[in-house]
């Protein structure tokens, strides 16, 4: 939902795929769970670059500061598999950086998700639904 109305709305979009360098793990690129979902595959007739990382932070061995910087972006809605992993520590780094950080939480989540978003609250990011993240994407 909110990738199909960030692509109507024609705001950038930048895919980061986790690729595990341990063998075992099913994010490792030779496992099936390594594959992306057909819905968050990145659409190449909208430009929408994939990064591959091999670590927490999506900053780390990618060049995704240089693109965000030279696209002038100053806010990042971050979105991912699992909240208190690659989500956490990439919106850390974000907002080491200087990136107003937003993350959406899931109404239908565990403990961990909310306890990894109260940790982020405020001092690195704003914690929003979805509902409030579509309602500004239909305001610009």
């Amino acid at each position: 939902m909110l990738l199909s109305s960030f692509r109507k709305a024609y705001l950038p979009i930048i895919h980061v795929k986790h690729d595990s360098s341990t063998l075992t793990s099913p994010l490792h690129p030779s496992h099936a769970g390594n594959e992306l979902e057909d819905y968050a595959k990145p659409l190449t007739t909208n430009n929408e670059p994939l990064l591959h990382k091999s670590v927490n932070s999506a900053f780390i061995g990618t060049d995704l500061e240089k693109r965000l910087r030279e696209q002038g972006t100053l806010s990042l809605v971050i979105v991912g598999l699992t909240t208190n992993h690659c989500c956490e520590t990439t919106t850390r780094m974000a907002g080491n950086l200087g990136f107003r950080c937003i993350l959406c939480k899931t109404i239908k989540a565990n403990e961990v998700h909310f306890n990894t978003l109260a940790s982020l609250n405020e001092e690195f990011a704003t914690i929003v639904t979805t509902k409030q993240i579509l309602e500004s994407i239909a305001t610009l």
